[in-house]
């Protein structure tokens, strides 16, 4: 879960940062080979909200917003990040979404990955467990696993503001060499 949302006095390591980026359909006839802050807000967006409950937490970009006073026209919400380029497609909507999973789509979807207009907050992914369960073999094993797979993640593509979109060419793991193993 995202280091900011962990509850306090609980055990935790960070596994993997990761950045936001801003996507929007190739043929989008507002949106070009960048975004500004103008557009941005004025385009309509769709947006990923997990989880029905009354206490969700709103996500970091959302949160990031929030705090700033700025506001989105929200055309759509999905309960899942991974949906998002599918509302993308074929519309004038944008989504702001993770930049690993964003290039990952963008490799097979008519999708350009834009530099955020904003300067977002870092996505720091941990792994979380209560202190009584330090000792736990099977735990450990499994937090182990998880510290292996983020290591083992390719960098998340850097898009600058003023770079051409981006499109992605691999998917999210780099291949691991004898030499590593």
């Amino acid at each position: 879960m995202p280091e900011q949302f962990l509850p306090q006095g609980i055990r935790s390591e960070v596994l993997f940062e990761e950045h936001y980026v801003c996507v929007a359909w190739s043929g989008n006839p507002l949106v070009g080979e960048r975004i500004t802050q103008a557009q941005y807000l004025q385009l309509g967006h769709v947006v990923a909200r997990p989880g029905a409950h009354p206490q969700r937490q709103p996500a970091l970009d959302e949160l990031f917003f929030q705090r700033q006073g700025l506001e989105r026209r929200l055309e759509t919400i999905v309960g899942e990040f991974s949906v998002l380029p599918q509302y993308v497609v074929g519309s004038t909507r944008i989504a702001t979404m993770h930049s690993r999973l964003a290039h990952l789509y963008a490799g097979y979807m008519p999708l350009k990955v834009l530099p955020m207009p904003f300067e977002l907050p870092i996505l720091r992914e941990a792994a979380a467990w209560n202190r009584h369960r330090d000792q736990d073999l099977g735990l450990a094993w499994l937090r182990n696993l998880f510290k292996i797979t983020a290591e083992q993640l390719a960098p998340a593509p850097r898009t600058r503001k003023g770079e051409r979109p981006a499109r992605a060419s691999r998917g999210p793991l780099r291949r691991r060499t004898r030499a590593a193993i």
